[in-house]
């Protein structure tokens, strides 16, 4: 019998008591704000053990009396006042202190020399370990452009990355910035303000452990070559940790959203299944998934302040950051029960959603309306029903902004949204397009193992009392969570009492928490402390696997701008790598030129490739801009000249609207990669990017090439030989993509200013997508009758062949012979079963929509064959007419992207016999044995000279393109 065990409660410190290293290293890191990656918690507590160095007494008296001095007369006591900050406080004194003319010859730039340099023992001598920058004037900006010059921290941190020096220092006399910069990383400043210091002494502090010469003038790496406790050392620690930072996000996020999924699911059995009638499983999760997406839009926004969260009604009523402060502090005071049964905060974030979608006007608070399908409201209706309560939402938030205990660390990092790339957020959640929902019509349960519970597997209850009777329960479950028999022998011997916890989850139905209670040492942990147990009627998260089983995968940061670099610097430099020409000598082509390119991702995921694009495309139109006595007009009546940061913000907006394309077979990894280019592009007081017209949904191995596979309805279009209704109804196929690539050449054209453009985009979208909607049916009939014919049974085609497989290794050859031959007859066969229907859809005449269903009936049983879901064609002219148009040298300039790797016989497994097959007829030229589908990307695209025959398979690129993938490289695993 089960026994009752006391619900769990968290213990919270004693008021009064002595914080831990790791929340004084919380406390002063949330007041410093570093912008860019920082050295992680983790770290710190690691290397400053004890907690942060002291100041000795009579150092701390003598330094607020320097302040103090100082403030009187800037101009005059500012060489003592830094004297004593250096020397004093830092300890950096000569001859570790160059200054002048001892500056290092090495470490000379012209105008951006340094103003003094300490150097740290090496390996040969002495090594410059810091460089010193100082402004000319008390109180300059250490950051913004001077005229034409970068500012002081962009130019610290290109010498920094030139001379291999990774740390400097700036002052302005009252600001002290810690640079920190090394090659292809993303650069890190810190402002410690000395105005705060009196007030705030652990700023101070935390100051001066960073970069006292014992410290920061160490090695950064020690004896084994590994990062040493050094400053720099830090750095390269946290950076080497990055990984882990974002596989613990992402292990969080996902438990987020499984949380909210199961509060969906608990409001909708109370409401007896009002809230999500009707609404599918899979709009359950992708409803889910959304609202984890548009928090970290907010975080991200709201740390980058391109969101008004200094206004006063904003941060009270509407930010997302400050609202995890409140929810947490009310947690504290009033526990968790108080959070169980209040449902304040939801309503809130649901109107933070529709201000940022929709705008707000107030007089006290004005947000530009952003549009984007991300905040659409009318996309998840039913989210406006459920009443999900302030715990939940708590959970929720708590999981975005704060590691929980990861590997080496068991604490709980404040997570900053400044510190992470676009590219982790976009990695943690295209792993969440991993799972997927499914509706249980009895009591599911999610059990898990291990230390960050990766051996996981949701199970039938009744499954697990099936197991447990026949006396297989360890192996099976063992077998279907990934893990070992012995480990759930050991679990399960925890099983057996009966918690509060168990009794919420469970619903508080008696009967089911007695059947529970039999196993619930095996069970995972919620977000709130409770049992993964679901009653029936609930939706459930579950591992689908649907990208990793197609072959997708991750790719790293470091990878992805190496093979943009190396694929974009000969179409952007003229003299540049094309020509042969050394570095020093390559000049940027002009704006106008750079901003005609266009750059594809056939296999987008959370858009990595098309992010680094977008940036390296974008730096060179600003280098093209200043090399230029005038900036273009349109851009100069925007930004000033000497404002760089505005200026590639500029850039980067129109690069994502005129040069980026991308494409994914799954819709929601297009939203993914619709996010990751709106944060790399966004500007406050603007819209979102419009991108509706250039990411889209669809496999880009299957479906029509070239415009005349469409006019002629066959993917051989010279082999065409229609009835005339046919022919006369696909005759104005130029004639309605030349319209619609002239539509998509205006919405390229405009620049997002406010919202009134995107909406009149969206509008330009919509009649260009009818037009070209009107060949898709034709375009579905061309592509899913092949499919369908690559797929035919032995016995059609003995039928169309008459051969009649005898057996035999001999007989076995000549019918698999006579198969192919037979597949030719069976393509004609269903072309001609529906192109009469196709006709008479496209004539519009009264029997038009009736045809159209018949025919789109046929068509999605050929899509579908084997397979749970349709395959979802990607027709290029149809989706990409300006590109892939009529009449024009077409064709994108270039291919970037990580193919997805399916080897040849995995195929027919996760995409069926079809599908395979028709890679190998229909882009492998008939060649077996390389039929993966890694393969079949590379090989589907090539330069605009090949002929006729071959055009039919192959998607051109201009002449002169290029192509870059990570096919030479070492495919990821699993971890990457």
């Amino acid at each position: 019998m089960p026994t009752a065990a006391p619900a769990a409660r968290k213990k919270l410190p004693p008021k009064g008591a002595i914080p831990t290293p790791a929340e004084q290293h919380e406390d002063w890191l949330r007041l410093l704000r570093p912008d860019g990656p920082f050295v992680s918690l983790p770290v710190l507590v690691g290397a400053f053990r004890e907690g942060l160095d002291t100041i000795p007494d009579d150092t701390w008296a003598r330094l607020r009396q320097a302040w103090a001095e100082v403030q009187e007369d800037p101009a005059l006591l500012r060489p003592s006042w830094e004297r004593f900050v250096l020397a004093e406080l830092l300890g950096w004194r000569a001859p570790g202190l160059r200054e002048g003319a001892a500056i290092p010859e090495s470490l000379r730039a012209g105008a951006n020399t340094p103003d003094a340099v300490l150097l740290g023992p090496g390996r040969s001598g002495l090594a410059p370990r810091v460089l010193f920058f100082r402004t000319d004037d008390w109180g300059g900006s250490l950051t913004r452009p001077q005229g034409d010059r970068p500012g002081l921290a962009d130019r610290a941190a290109e010498l920094c990355r030139a001379r291999d020096v990774p740390l400097a220092l700036l002052s302005n006399g009252r600001e002290w910035a810690l640079v920190h910069a090394r090659p292809k990383e993303a650069t890190t400043v810190a402002v410690f303000d000395a105005d705060l210091w009196p007030e705030e002494p652990i700023l101070a502090r935390a100051f001066t452990s960073l970069l006292t010469a014992g410290r920061v003038a160490r090695p950064p790496v020690d004896a084994d070559g590994k990062p040493s406790d050094s400053t720099a050392g830090l750095f390269a620690r946290t950076a080497d940790a990055q990984s882990d930072v974002t596989d613990t996000l992402g292990r969080q996020v996902r438990e987020a959203v499984s949380l909210l999924v199961a509060e969906l699911s608990r409001l909708d059995r109370e409401e007896n299944g009002r809230i999500l009638d009707g609404v599918p499983a899979k709009d359950v999760y992708e409803g889910a998934l959304t609202v984890m997406m548009r928090l970290v839009f907010l975080l991200y926004a709201e740390e980058q302040r391109l969101l008004p969260a200094e206004d006063a009604l904003y941060k009270e009523a509407y930010a997302v950051g400050p609202l995890h402060k409140e929810l947490e502090t009310a947690r504290s005071l009033h526990g968790d029960e108080l959070g169980d049964s209040v449902e304040a905060t939801w309503p809130r974030l649901l109107a933070v959603f529709a201000a940022i979608h929709g705008g707000s006007t107030h007089d006290l608070l004005w947000i530009p309306a952003y549009g984007g399908s991300l905040f659409d409201p009318s996309r998840y209706p039913w989210l406006v029903d459920a009443r999900v309560t302030d715990r939940v939402v708590f959970e929720i938030l708590d999981a975005l902004l704060t590691l929980r205990s990861r590997k080496g660390f068991k604490g709980r990092e404040r997570l900053s949204y400044k510190g992470l790339d676009v590219e982790q957020i976009g990695h943690v959640y295209e792993g969440l397009l991993e799972y997927g929902c499914r509706r249980a019509d009895e009591p599911y349960v999610g059990v898990s193992f291990g230390r960050d519970k990766k051996y996981e597997a949701v199970l039938p209850l009744a499954r697990l009392e099936e197991w447990a009777a026949a006396g297989t329960l360890a192996d099976e479950v063992a077998a279907a969570a990934g893990t070992k028999p012995p480990t759930v022998t050991a679990a399960q011997a925890k099983s057996g009492a009966i918690t509060a916890e168990l009794e919420t989850a469970c619903g508080n139905d008696a009967s089911l928490v007695e059947r529970a209670a039999a196993f619930t040492g095996l069970y995972g942990i919620d977000l709130r402390g409770e049992p993964k147990v679901w009653p029936a009627g609930s939706v459930v998260v579950v591992r689908s696997g649907n990208r990793r089983d197609t072959g997708t995968h991750y790719t790293p940061k470091a990878l992805a701008e190496e093979i943009v670099e190396h694929t974009l610097a000969p179409l952007c430099y003229s003299p540049g790598p094309a020509e042969g020409a050394e570095p020093g000598v390559w000049r940027a082509k002009s704006a106008d030129e750079l901003l005609k390119l266009r750059i594809l991702d056939p296999a987008m995921g959370s858009g990595a490739f098309l992010v680094s694009a977008c940036r390296y495309l974008s730096d060179r139109v600003v280098e093209a801009w200043l090399r230029e006595d005038e900036l273009p007009l349109e851009i100069a009546r925007d930004v000033d000249r000497d404002d760089h940061e505005q200026l590639h913000q500029i850039a980067r907006r129109l690069v994502a609207d005129r040069c980026l394309y991308g494409v994914d077979r799954d819709h929601m990894a297009v939203e993914l990669a619709k996010l990751s280019l709106w944060l790399v592009t966004l500007a406050k007081g603007r819209p979102f990017s419009f991108l509706d017209h250039a990411l889209r949904c669809g496999d880009s191995l299957v479906g029509v090439i070239d415009v005349r596979q469409v006019k002629a309805f066959h993917l051989e279009w010279q082999d065409r030989q229609l009835s005339p209704e046919v022919a006369r109804a696909l005759d104005r196929t130029e004639t309605l993509l030349s319209d619609a690539a002239e539509l998509r050449r205006k919405i390229e054209s405009t620049p997002v200013s406010d919202i009134r453009v995107v909406r009149d985009k969206a509008e330009l979208l919509v009649k260009a997508e009818a037009l070209s909607g009107k060949l898709r049916l034709a375009a579905d009939a061309v592509v899913g009758a092949a499919l369908a014919a690559e797929g035919i049974s032995d016995e059609e085609a003995s039928d169309i062949s008459g051969e009649e497989n005898v057996g035999g290794k001999r007989g076995a050859a000549q019918f698999r012979d006579a198969k192919e031959d037979a597949k030719s007859r069976a393509y004609r066969n269903r072309l001609e079963a529906v192109a009469g229907l196709v006709a008479t859809a496209l004539e519009e005449g009264p029997e038009a929509e009736e045809a159209e269903r018949r025919a789109r009936g046929m068509v999605e049983g050929w899509l579908k064959g084997p397979r749970a879901e349709a395959v979802r064609p990607l027709h290029w002219p149809l989706e990409f007419p300006e590109v892939m148009g009529v009449g024009t040298a077409g064709g994108f300039d270039a291919v970037v992207g990580n193919p997805p790797f399916v080897g040849g016989l995995k195929i027919t497994g996760v995409l069926g016999q079809d599908y395979r097959e028709y890679l190998v007829n229909r882009l492998a030229g008939g060649t077996r044995g390389h039929a993966d589908v890694r393969t079949s990307f590379c090989g589907t695209w090539t330069s605009r000279r090949g002929s006729a025959r071959a055009s039919s398979r192959q998607i051109p690129l201009r002449r002169g393109s290029l192509e870059r993938s990570a096919w030479s490289k070492p495919r990821p695993t699993a971890g990457q």
